[in-house]
């Protein structure tokens, strides 16, 4: 805390006491007499709480935005899982397409022309697509 003292204090070039005292404090003569006033203490009270209270409220403002910023990125996050768990099953979706498809393909494909070798390669193929069949859908043999 700051403690001030508030008064005027004169003091005269080149006088001693005697003229001093016998002196009007009201009249001074020019270039005999300067009044020094310190600042006011007040304005500058004032003025420093002013900036403090500027301060807190900046700090405050700050606080109250630190306090909001991690609730809005959780919730940011929250829907990018959202969207990445969507494109997972897309692509789980578009993979299974794929395989349904290249079954699709192994089924329709003629042993005519195919090596003794070829022939067994694909029947064995659509043995085995067939038994994936039956096992999604359920049925046993």
């Amino acid at each position: 805390m700051f403690c001030t003292v508030h008064c005027v204090c004169f003091y005269v070039v080149g006088a001693d006491e005697a003229t001093i005292s016998s002196m009007d404090t009201f009249q001074s003569p020019v270039g005999v007499l300067h009044a020094v006033r310190p600042t006011s203490a007040g304005k500058k009270k004032a003025k420093q709480l002013h900036f403090e209270e500027q301060v807190d409220k900046a700090i405050m403002h700050s606080q109250r935005e630190l306090a909001v910023a991690p609730s809005a990125q959780v919730e940011i996050m929250r829907e990018q899982l959202q969207v990445a768990n969507k494109k997972v099953e897309i692509m789980e979706s578009q993979q299974q397409a794929e395989r349904d498809q290249a079954e699709m393909a192994i089924m329709c494909t003629s042993t005519e022309g195919l090596s003794d070798f070829g022939k067994q390669y694909l029947l064995l193929k659509q043995k085995q697509v067939l038994d994936r069949m039956k096992n999604r859908i359920g049925l046993t043999e």
